[in-house]
């Protein structure tokens, strides 16, 4: 498993131009748990989903870059964030307001309550819901929150 994880691993990293691209200690822990129900590209899907993951998590292009546990998505890894805000999302589109209005009101809650817990730091919301901070700021505007 990890021989091909690692064959993926390097994929990527000629891929993006990266010096040198491994896997943490819990990331490969991780993998070896993982039932595998699936062929190898969910494994090398998923490897270049975690680099990807990883890249954007950092404001510069590392040399080096550890691909962490979190950035898998694999079961035991902890999601960045919560998702706390779905029964208003979903009260809303009971309430006959339409998809785009119940996804409007959703990304607001989630920004919104996000922008709570990091007590209106917008870097680290861009960092915790894994978005680009100029696509936050447009996105932001466009829902009447900034």
């Amino acid at each position: 498993m990890l021989l091909l994880a690692g064959y993926f691993l390097e994929e990527n990293r000629v891929r993006m131009g990266l010096r040198g691209l491994r896997l943490s200690a819990e990331a490969q822990r991780l993998l070896l748990a993982h039932p595998w129900p699936g062929n190898v590209r969910e494994l090398e899907h998923l490897i270049s989903r975690a680099v990807l993951k990883a890249l954007s998590a950092h404001p510069q292009k590392p040399r080096i870059l550890t691909v962490e546990g979190p950035a898998l998505g694999l079961d035991g890894s902890a999601s960045a964030t919560p998702l706390p805000t779905a029964e208003k999302a979903l009260s809303a589109a009971v309430q006959g307001a339409g998809l785009k209005a119940s996804v409007d009101a959703f990304q607001r809650s989630l920004i919104v309550d996000c922008l709570e817990r990091h007590q209106g730091r917008w870097a680290e919301v861009a960092r915790d819901l894994a978005v680009d901070r100029a696509n936050l700021n447009r996105l932001a505007k466009r829902l009447g929150i900034r």
